[in-house]
């Protein structure tokens, strides 16, 4: 999907420790506390990923959405969490010049995708 910058790729056998992720419909509050498992510049090793927390800062009229989270090369496509370990959005990209913001899509972007 080049509009939201999504793309699905199907894995044929469920991995070993793998669990479904549940999306929310629709964003949370303004201000609330977000998390991000990533691997920026491929940072993990032996099955230890990075946690990131930040605020969900609002989405714009084109469904652009902002986090306070830091990020850099290596972290779009890492899946945005609120505080009850429900997906509200993905990371898509991060400004060069300040990186302790995230950009990305909303829940239901990835869900309209998804349905597609």
């Amino acid at each position: 999907n080049i509009e939201n910058d999504l793309c699905l790729i199907e894995i044929e056998e469920k991995i070993l420790g793998t669990k479904n992720i549940k999306f929310k419909r629709g964003d949370p509050e303004i201000g609330d506390k977000v998390n991000v498992i990533a691997s920026p510049l491929s940072m993990s090793k032996n099955g230890v990923l990075l946690t990131f927390e930040g605020i969900y800062s609002g989405c714009n009229a084109k469904g652009t959405c902002f986090y306070t989270v830091p990020a850099t090369g290596g972290s779009s496509g890492s899946i945005v969490f609120d505080k009850r370990g429900n997906a509200i959005g993905m990371i898509q990209a991060v400004p060069v010049e300040f990186q302790a913001v995230s950009i990305g899509v909303n829940s239901d972007t990835i869900i309209r995708f998804l349905n597609e």
